[in-house]
């Protein structure tokens, strides 16, 4: 089999069902641990520019679950959004600027019924705890989302609501002073950025950093330098930097020349989700390239994204998890971009309350290195370490010798690193 490497959690407090996802890589300045971008593709998703939103639930619910490692959409979710309970507050950031192609309502209802999916307490999330939010009711109509303001459902509506508007704080990004929607200040505890896969002409890429031109009340005084740093700089509002823990790129189709206005060009079917917003737009950015935009050269505000520490757009940090046709028949398709296209060896473990059997095939003879990290990335054990010849071969850990908690097995096979998340 195929390893599926996974990304790092930290433990839970006491009183958490489920481990805290870590957007970032957990332990800075190792190579061994890299932060994850999960890819979604299906032909079915959307065809002659009709969306089909059963494909894209499922789309949705398959990519959360590879994005954390979990095997439910309910605990993903939980994962994503730490400490969450009944009574949290989730805020969702579309792009509607463009009503040709603004993040498609199909894709984020989808997401938000995952997240609804949660359960708190022995009863589903709050559902009326949610608003899909942009800067104008008007625009959010324009692109067919349901606008409600009432105590009951998914809430959706602008800032330029009655009683809504820009909290008072005002804050220095790049030098023009911005504040930020009260949606944000005052009527959330996560923040999540759908964002849709567009070009544009001044800054190269609209995707999720520049998705935030529409959370603040001046963004057009952020656009010189083509819009860098200035737009990564609003994800650095404190405000937003905390509660601000996902990101969507709503790729069914896309703009590649002439963006960020105009109808859509090319049909990708796919979506790209992570919780490091520079990674997720270097990804987004790549699918671009590779449909042809040219304009992708003066995207500048990424790295810049990147030098503020909002995450990376290293290739070499980023692992990339590929997803194809969920909904088909024959089964999903996952490819992993370290280890899919030269798989040297496989490897499986087979864990119990006591020990878990770690089983692996080599295809020739190699230098084999297991190491196991607990979550603060310290070394606790060397398993292994010596040259195995070609074939299967075995090893166990002893789980009770360790305390509980979840811990990461690091497999170096000569060159070749995967690591494997074990919970004791």
């Amino acid at each position: 089999m195929k390893i599926i490497r996974r990304d790092f959690l930290r433990l839970a407090s006491a009183a958490g069902a489920s481990a805290l996802f870590v957007p970032n890589r957990l332990f800075p300045g190792n190579s061994d641990f890299k932060t994850r971008v999960v890819v979604i593709e299906d032909e079915k998703a959307c065809v002659n520019r009709k969306i089909d939103k059963n494909v894209v639930q499922i789309m949705i619910d398959e990519g959360i679950k590879a994005l954390t490692g979990l095997t439910s959409p309910d605990d993903a979710w939980k994962s994503v959004f730490p400490g969450i309970t009944y009574s949290g507050r989730i805020s969702v950031k579309a792009n509607c600027i463009n009503a040709a192609l603004p993040t498609h309502p199909e894709v984020v209802y989808a997401m938000v019924n995952s997240i609804k999916s949660m359960n708190l307490g022995g009863q589903p999330f709050n559902e009326n705890n949610i608003i899909i939010y942009d800067r104008t009711t008007q625009e959010l109509k324009g692109s067919k989302y349901t606008v409600n303001t009432s105590s009951a459902g998914i809430r959706c509506f602008g800032t330029d609501s009655t009683d809504v508007g820009y909290d008072t704080t005002d804050y220095d990004v790049s030098g023009s002073t911005e504040r930020v929607t009260r949606i944000v200040t005052d009527m959330s505890d996560y923040l999540v950025n759908a964002a849709v896969l567009k070009n544009h002409y001044i800054s190269g890429v609209t995707l999720c950093i520049k998705n935030h031109f529409g959370t603040v009340n001046n963004p057009n005084k952020l656009h010189p330098n083509n819009s860098a740093p200035s737009s990564a700089a609003i994800s650095c509002i404190p405000v937003i930097r905390q509660k601000q823990c996902f990101y969507l790129i709503d790729a069914l189709l896309g703009i590649i020349s002439g963006g960020p206005f105009g109808q859509p060009q090319v049909n990708p079917n796919k979506i790209i989700m992570g919780t490091d917003i520079a990674a997720v737009d270097y990804t987004g950015m790549k699918l671009l390239e590779s449909l042809g935009c040219t304009s992708t050269g003066t995207s500048t505000h990424i790295a810049s994204a990147a030098s503020l520490n909002l995450g990376t757009n290293k290739p070499d940090e980023i692992e990339i998890i590929n997803i194809k046709n969920p909904s088909g028949s024959s089964g999903i398709i996952r490819e992993n971009n370290e280890t899919a296209d030269n798989p040297d060896f496989t490897i499986s473990y087979n864990q119990t309350t006591k020990t878990s059997v770690i089983r692996f095939y080599l295809n020739t003879e190699s230098r084999v290195n297991f190491r196991l990290f607990d979550y603060q990335g310290r070394i606790v054990a060397t398993l292994k370490d010596e040259v195995l010849s070609t074939g299967i071969h075995e090893s166990t850990i002893d789980c009770s010798s360790y305390p509980r908690g979840i811990y990461f097995l690091v497999a170096k096979i000569n060159s070749r690193i995967i690591k494997e998340k074990i919970i004791i």
